[in-house]
Formats: C-alpha cells, structure tokens, sequence
C-alpha cells in the first residue's frame, strides 16, 4: 500500500515537477502633520516583500523570501547594524536544509541565539540526529558617524562567525552541544573607534547540554556554557597563547561561565519542578543581541489539572540575586512568584485569575566598601532598601451566542498592580497603585455580514503626589459586501485624561479601513487614519495617515 502511494505521488509529480507557492506584497503610506513636526523619518514610504516557494518533483522545497523599503533600517536592530532590505532563501530536501542570503538560526541561549547574519547555514536531521552549521556575517563595518551615534547607533567592525551545534535524540532524552567563533576584521574600519568604546573583538563559546529521563516520571536537563572574549586583538603578548587551541589570548582576554539544571517530576496530572540558572557577570556572547547576565535564579514550581482539564493551576516561586563577584556597590535579591488559575466553566465561558508578588531587596554599600572591608558592627553607611510589588488580573470570555444568524461575545480584564518601598522595616510614601478595566462586546448579524464592535478602558495610576485618570470608549463597525469579497471597518476611538480631576484633554483616533479580496489570491488594502490631539499642557497637532496595500498570493 505505502509503496503504491509513493508511486502515485511520482506519477503526479513527474506530470507538474515544478509548483510555485508564497505571495508577494507591497506597501505605500502617505504621512502629514499638523501643529508638531513630523514624527515618522519620511512623508512617503513604501515597502516590498515576499515569500516565495519553489517545490521540484515534490521533494526539493526552495523557499526564497526578501524585503526592500526606502526606509533602510531593521524594526530589531539598530540601523548602522543591519539593514532592512534583505534577501535569503532555506531551500530543504528530506532532512537536509540550507540557508542562504540574511538568515537567522539559534543554537543555544548561550551562543548562537538568533542573530541575524549574512552568509550561509546548513541543517541536517538524520534519524535521531539534528546536526547544525553556519558562517556568515554578523555585522558590517561602520565608520563613525556623529549624526548617526546621537541618534543612538554605535559604529562597529566587520565581524564574521561560524557556529556549531549537535544534538541526539531518543525517548525524550537529548545529548548535545554547541560551538560560536567569531572575530572583528580589524581592517575594516579606517579609524580607530577607541573613543566611543568600540574595540576589535574575538570570540569563543562552547557549550553542552543535556536531558535525561531518570524513569517515567523524573526527568533531568541542563547545559553549561563558557564564553572567552578577547576584548581587544591590537594587544601582542611576548608568548601569546591560544585558548583551547582557538582564539590567541592577551591581557584582556576573559572567560565567563553560565549553567542552568532543572528537574521535574510527574504525578499523575500534576507536575512538580527546580530550577537553578547561574550566569557569570559580564557574560555576554556575538551571537547574541542582548545578554542578561549576573544573576543567580533559584525556582520551584506546581502544576496540576482537576475536573477533567477543565481547572489548570499553575504556581511557581523563587529567588533572584546579582552582584555575584561582590564589585558593585549595590546588591539585589529578589523574591518572584506567580500562580495562575484558570477555570473552563462552560463551552462558552472561560475565566482565569493571576496573582504575582515581586520583592526585591537591595544593600546599598559606600564607594569606600568596595575596596576596604567594611567593620560588620559598623554599618553606618550601608542602607537597607526593599521594594514590594503585586498584582492581581482576572479575565473572563463569554461567548454568549455563536451560530448561523447570530454571534455575541464579551470580554472583561482587570488588572490591579500595587508598589510599595520600604527603609528600616518602615513603609515610605512612594508607592503606586495602577488599576486598568477594558471591557468589550461584539454583535455580529451574520447573514448580513454586519457587525458592531464597542469597547471602554480605564486606567487610573494613584502616586503619592497625584492622581492620574484615562478613560474612553471604542466604537466600530464591519460591513461585508459582494460575498465577503469587500470589507469596510470604520473605528473611533476617544480617550481623555484627568489629573486629580482636572481635566488634561483628549486624543481622538479615527481609522476606515477598506479591504478587497478577489478569489483568495489578491488583496487590495486602503486605509486613512487621522490622530487629533488637544491637551492643555503639551502641543496640541493632527495627523494623517493614508496606506494603499496589494498583496498577491499564488
């Protein structure tokens, strides 16, 4: 039977070897303002994208994506970084895939975590087997520019990396590890950017990581990681010395190290777990974007379910610290935990309660501390610094009626969030209090494809010198016509602000949004937006906002 099916599906892929998929789209928007200059970087801006898929004799899949607009930036990185405008493409044969252009790949939260790079990258998953590798550009050398570091972009060399990772598979066990080198092209930048902090870098990371199922119920996992950072190549030492037999080390060479385990076990429906995360200070890796480190989490958690599934509860609850090699002034632990319930009442009501409390506890030693031991029965200069802060949310859906003629529905959130401060066990008068209510109902006539959306939120931030309330309400209609082929969405929001009941001002928001879908392959967007500001205190200006949209799929 099964090797019927394969011939069948070759017959037919020999008859159309090549199928073409994806869509393709682009995006003009027209800006104007009114009373203030204007906030976006151009009046006219326009956006190309795609995705396209390429599929031969139903084994070879090709997908090639790109994005071009004249803004050139990236909506997640700095715009000297990486530019918006690229182009890549993953073709993938079996178990083999391949990535080709400006692509993105993660390996570890340690080394290789999404960055996006310049190059190529491989994927092979062989059986039990997922076997990893990439080699690209990370970032493009950038002269200095002082236009472009005030405005928050920091010039950078040419840096390369190539990256590593295996992993084994069975039983719900995994056996893995990971590899990062990567390096600064010293050459790339035709000035020094010594001035600006920006020095040619080199970099190693390894790590290896491990799941194990001890029994059915108990299952082990962790990873421990080691990341050396020469901070500056330029420097030559007299018998230079390579780490690992990778990277030349110097004087300002440094290692750090990160490890987290975690360990859960299974009773019936519920689950009990630990977890600990260590993360050297400093520890920080090209691979990476963002790194937090110096911090010391300590975890435990519960979950169960009851009444068939219908009630999950979740709790979970633990310590953080940093300040882990004793080199800052200041040390913070802090206390987290959270729980959730959330109850299926009905098939048309769900409700769910949250409640997290956050304590953080801060030492406050002098400058002198840091260098001097300080005397333990002298503590005059140290402050004792806690802050506590809780919140509670509830959320409640009800589908109040869903079938041919009619569908109704309501929402309900609230959401209170309380902060207090506290010196010498005494409460100080800084704490806030934030209360948010946002309710919404829908009526939906649906033979007429009619729709009525109405919605109210309120926020009110209660400080200790002052009161500030923000309230409106949404209203919106949805008109489908010519077979659902045309829909109309007109949307007025109104919010207005009060500051111990005086009165700031409003902002108005008023959207009408067209959309036109032809045989579920093309769509045409137009929308106009118009923002209408008028407070007492700041200035006072409108906005227009036009978007004329196509998008094709095939």
């Amino acid at each position: 039977m099964v090797k019927a099916q394969d011939l069948e599906a070759l017959v037919k892929a020999r008859k159309k070897p090549v199928k073409v998929s994806g869509g393709v789209g682009t995006d003009h928007v027209f800006y104007e303002s009114e009373g203030i200059s204007a906030r976006r970087n151009l009046p006219y801006q326009y956006y190309f994208n795609g995705n396209v898929n390429f599929t031969f004799f139903n084994e070879l899949h090709v997908p090639i994506s790109f994005s071009y607009s004249n803004q050139h930036l990236s909506y997640s990185q700095p715009i000297n970084q990486q530019q918006f405008n690229q182009f890549g493409m993953s073709p993938r044969y079996k178990w083999v895939t391949g990535h080709f252009g400006w692509r993105s790949m993660t390996f570890s939260p340690y080394s290789l975590n999404g960055h996006t790079f310049l190059g190529g990258g491989l994927e092979l998953k062989p059986g039990n087997f997922h076997i990893s590798a990439m080699y690209g550009r990370l970032l493009k050398p950038v002269e200095f520019d002082s236009i472009q570091v005030a405005l928050g972009n920091k010039p950078s060399f040419e840096r390369y990396a190539m990256a590593v990772s295996g992993k084994y598979e069975k039983d719900g066990n995994t056996y893995g590890f990971n590899f990062l080198r990567s390096s600064d092209n010293i050459a790339s930048i035709e000035k020094p950017l010594d001035s600006m902090g920006v020095t040619p870098e080199d970099n190693f990371v390894w790590s290896a990581l491990l799941k194990q199922k001890i029994s059915s119920k108990l299952t082990l996992e962790g990873e421990y990681a080691n990341s050396a950072i020469t901070k500056d190549t330029r420097y030559q030492d007299e018998t230079p010395v390579k780490y690992l037999g990778i990277i030349t080390t110097n004087s300002t060479t440094v290692s750090y190290q990160a490890y987290k385990a975690k360990a859960s076990y299974q009773i019936g429906k519920s689950k009990i777990g630990a977890g600990y995360e260590r993360v050297d200070p400093g520890y920080r890796t090209h691979g990476a974007y963002y790194f937090n480190n110096d911090l010391e989490n300590i975890t435990a958690s519960f979950s169960t379910q009851l009444l068939k599934g219908k009630i999950n509860f979740s709790i979970e609850g633990g310590t953080q610290r940093n300040n882990l090699d004793k080199s800052k002034i200041s040390t913070m632990k802090r206390w987290v935990g959270n729980s959730t319930l959330a109850y299926q009442v009905s098939k048309k009501l769900n409700m769910s309660v949250n409640y997290s409390n956050f304590q953080s506890y801060t030492n406050m030693r002098s400058p002198l501390a840091v260098i001097v031991s300080p005397n333990p029965y002298q503590n005059i200069d140290t402050l004792n610094y806690v802050q506590v802060s809780q919140s509670v949310g509830l959320m409640t859906n009800w589908n109040m009626r869903s079938d041919e003629k009619l569908q109704q529905t309501f929402i309900i959130n609230a959401n209170v969030q309380k902060a207090g401060e506290e010196q010498g066990n005494k409460r100080l008068p800084t704490g806030t209090s934030l209360y948010n209510i946002n309710t919404s109902y829908s009526h939906a006539f649906v033979p007429i494809g009619l729709s009525f959306q109405f919605s109210f939120n309120m926020n009110s931030n209660v400080l200790a010198t002052a009161t500030v309330l923000a309230y409106g309400p949404s209203l919106g209609a949805t008109k489908q016509l010519f077979k659902k082929a045309l829909k109309l969405n007109l949307t007025y929001t109104w919010n207005t602000t009060e500051t111990d009941q005086v009165r700031n001002g409003y902002i108005g928001n008023l959207k009408f949004t067209n959309t036109l879908t032809i045989k579920k392959k093309h769509n045409a967007t137009l929308s106009f937006v118009w923002l209408d500001r008028q407070t007492l205190t700041l200035p006072m200006f409108q906005e227009y906002t036009m978007r004329v949209g196509y998008n094709y799929r095939f």
